[in-house]
């Protein structure tokens, strides 16, 4: 059986697909992926369908020994990845061979790495999802991956073809240094607060608090008054929703959000913005802007888009039939035969 061996498993490594938030409404939390514009870029250049399950890398990653051939892509937190102590790049296919070393454990910026291996990752659905939900240890992988665990890979059908995401799409995370800026539209509770109140929001920084987990994103700066103290009904949760604390600060919603809250949202993060968020490091620093419900939608029909025409090109691109390597300087080259041509010699960094 094709499978993955875990030399050393870094920090905090799971298993991720796109969750179980269809499934909130029975009070099941939904968990997944922190930033589901990388798992669906990884899965893309692996050749898989979006929603595969990958490995996600939380702060450092793991050591890996592939048993059998296959291919891989990274996405995500900006690593120093090495295949058998070479350099390898993100945001590109990379063929692998039996026996050899994957090393993700120096994330360099950003938080959270995925990889993606051809066909996912053979672990059980639970509740139609792979995906691993650590407060109730929920999910067929129920915990977080440690030395020794074997990881069974489905059976992939998926053709070799190389294919690497260009350096400035939209979809690679550039590991950008300073202030970011969050998009947010209006949430459903926006009328607790004053005018003030929603012009205080967008008009300083705020840092991420270390009290922060894949259940939530607590940040610290200027205090949100509410206006309207009257009671209200809990009501659903989605992800990047904004709550308002009793303290005035705000936390963010993430993928392991329970599936109702009783404060206030004040805004609703836009999903294009989402790995802003996922990539994170407690002290770092953020601003948010408010955006109107069209741009809102015109952006994330763009993301939408930039996925399909990612999707597109991969199935436009020829078969490899061999793959060879160079090693030079501390880097790993990749050259493609297809049908008998060499193809250009690609670059793995």
């Amino acid at each position: 059986m094709k499978s993955i061996v875990i030399k050393s498993p870094g920090l905090l490594t799971t298993v991720q697909d796109q969750g179980r938030a269809h499934l909130q409404h029975l009070g099941i939390p939904a968990s997944g992926a922190m930033d589901p514009v990388s798992l669906a870029v990884a899965n893309i250049l692996a050749g898989n369908a979006e929603d595969a399950a990958v490995l996600e890398c939380t702060w450092s990653g793991p050591v890996l020994e592939f048993n059998s051939s296959t291919q891989i892509a990274l996405a995500g937190a900006v690593t120093e990845a090495k295949l058998n102590g070479y350099l390898v790049p993100m945001y590109t296919t990379i063929i692998i061979r039996p026996g050899d070393i994957l090393d993700l454990s120096a994330i360099k910026t950003g938080a959270r790495l995925y990889l993606a291996v051809a066909g996912g990752l053979q672990v059980d659905p639970v509740l139609e999802s792979r995906s691993t939900y650590l407060p109730l240890r929920f999910g067929s992988m129920d915990r977080k991956l440690g030395a020794g665990d074997v990881l069974p890979l489905i059976e992939s059908t998926v053709e070799n073809k190389v294919v690497r995401l260009s350096a400035d799409s939209p979809l690679s995370f550039s590991g950008q240094k300073g202030p970011k800026t969050v998009k947010l539209a209006r949430g459903p509770q926006i009328d607790y607060f004053s005018e003030q109140a929603h012009q205080a929001l967008v008009s300083s920084e705020y840092s991420l608090s270390p009290q922060s987990d894949r259940m939530g994103l607590r940040f610290t700066g200027s205090k949100i008054e509410l206006v309207n103290t009257r009671p209200m009904i809990s009501d659903g949760i989605p992800l990047g929703a904004m709550q308002i604390t009793r303290s005035g600060q705000p936390i963010i919603m993430m993928a392991d959000r329970q599936p109702t809250g009783g404060y206030p949202k004040i805004a609703q993060v836009l999903p294009t913005d989402l790995p802003i968020l996922a990539q994170l490091r407690p002290g770092e620093k953020i601003k948010f802007e408010w955006q109107s419900l069209d741009n809102a939608r015109d952006s994330y029909l763009k993301m939408k888009t930039l996925l399909n025409n990612l999707a597109q090109e991969r199935k436009a691109k020829p078969v490899t039939d061999r793959c060879y390597r160079v090693y030079i300087s501390g880097r790993l080259y990749q050259t493609t035969v297809i049908e008998d041509s060499v193809t250009a010699k690609r670059e793995l960094d």
